[in-house]
């Protein structure tokens, strides 16, 4: 039951929510681990192509390389030895990317079926607490064989499709190879979509290109029928002087635009979130010495097409636009086990958000909330352990519409909460 009058990140649990849930429920004389351990994720990259040409796509090597059925099926069969990831482990996530990951379809559909055997065939707890994740560009959604896996998986599977908004915004960037706009296609599958799955929610990714159109972008996804939009900028080097400015006068818009149509009732935007508004306490503050915003230090495993083995799929080649491909192993011979790579390896587990950050950081009192890629500093930086500061201004912009919002929204309700301003109005934009 909905504890606000203003839905939250509550309403639409996590997998790991859902899991740990079901966990308890099932064995109310255990407790779930913590996320590192509780929950696998596993990534399947089974083709590097795609059937769109977006602009802002991080997938700056794509290719015509996919996933054979043999590779898939030796994954499947490593995951269940413990090869790659702790089969003790209570849940797991297998997320399917691409490239289009619904271009193959045939192998995803293949590959799970395979999972479920033999999860029943070895009595494994991944056999009830599994997870299939996709997300797509909705070329594919309306297809037959896409359908009928939705059919066969329904009670285990999220999928999301990208939309970015209204046809003149979403064609502005999400193109097909020709050059023509994929909103009607796109739009149809979405909208199909939350016939399906009414809690679906859909990304919303922030670039230089489309921050202009923001509000309306939001807009028209809840007018769709979407209650649930995760929207965040990218951590690239894009950002210049001029656009903190505009992304507080748009989150202002957008604020006033929730605020005074009551669509805080039934929108979950993670844009306004109260954490921007509340003072992290003393543990949240230790926590960033033992913990890091992005799962990329360790915490998951991906493949690619050929079977070789990441941290995340964004130290792969097809995702680097600076650096060196990282794989950490292959299918065919395990972790490598040469002193450059074991020493790399346990170092980027041992990243945390504090030992990443240098003393500006440190010192900022948004650290704790400051989002990051792990993979990107690789990029950027080459090495995962230093904090890029790209997106700072973004956020500093953010964190000071969310002031605003949440001021005014307690003050529309009659609610006797007080929002905090965690940085002086001078520092922010």
């Amino acid at each position: 039951m909905q504890e606000h009058p203003y839905l939250t990140r509550d309403d639409f649990p996590s997998y790991n929510d859902e899991f740990a849930k079901l966990y308890q429920q099932l064995h109310p004389d255990k407790v779930p681990e913590n996320e590192d351990t509780f929950c696998k994720s596993v990534t399947f990259c089974v083709t590097e192509s795609c059937n769109l040409a977006c602009t802002y796509c991080y997938e700056c090597h794509k290719s015509n390389r996919r996933m054979s059925w043999e590779t898939a099926k030796k994954i499947v069969d490593s995951l269940f030895d413990g090869k790659f990831v702790d089969n003790t482990a209570p849940a797991i996530i297998l997320d399917f990317i691409g490239g289009e990951p619904l271009l193959e379809i045939e192998l995803i559909d293949k590959t799970v079926e395979y999972f479920k055997r033999k999860a029943f065939q070895l009595k494994h707890p991944w056999g009830y607490y599994y997870m299939i994740s996709i997300s797509t560009n909705g070329v594919l959604f309306d297809t037959p064989k896409v359908q009928e896996f939705i059919r066969k998986n329904y009670e285990h599977l999220s999928i999301g499709i990208s939309i970015d908004g209204d046809k003149a915004l979403h064609d502005s960037c999400r193109v097909f190879h020709d050059g023509s706009g994929s909103y009607d296609v796109v739009s149809k599958a979405a909208k199909h979509l939350l016939r399906i799955y009414p809690k679906a929610g859909t990304k919303v990714t922030l670039a230089p290109e489309n921050l202009p159109h923001l509000v309306g972008a939001i807009q028209h996804l809840y007018r769709l029928g979407y209650h649930n939009i995760p929207a965040n900028c990218v951590f690239e080097d894009v950002w210049k002087k001029k656009h903190p400015q505009l992304f507080y006068d748009k989150l202002i818009e957008l604020a006033d635009w929730i605020i005074d149509n009551e669509i805080y009732k039934d929108l979950y935007l993670s844009l306004f979130e109260e954490r921007f508004v509340r003072i992290p306490s003393p543990e949240e503050y230790e926590r960033q010495k033992t913990t890091a915003y992005c799962g990329g230090n360790g915490r998951m495993v991906a493949f690619d097409p050929s079977g070789k083995v990441y941290p995340c799929l964004r130290y792969m080649k097809h995702s680097l636009s600076n650096q060196p491909e990282r794989p950490i192993g292959e299918l065919t011979q395990g972790l490598y086990q040469d002193k450059a790579t074991v020493k790399w390896y346990k170092d980027l587990c041992d990243v945390t958000t504090w030992s990443s950050a240098d003393q500006e950081c440190r010192s900022c009192p948004l650290l704790p909330l400051c989002p990051t890629c792990i993979a990107w500093q690789y990029d950027a930086t080459g090495t995962p352990n230093c904090k890029t500061k790209h997106h700072c201004g973004m956020l500093k912009a953010q964190v000071a519409a969310n002031y605003y919002y949440w001021t005014r929204l307690y003050q529309k309700l009659g609610l006797k909460k007080q929002a905090e301003r965690l940085l002086p109005q001078k520092d922010v934009i």
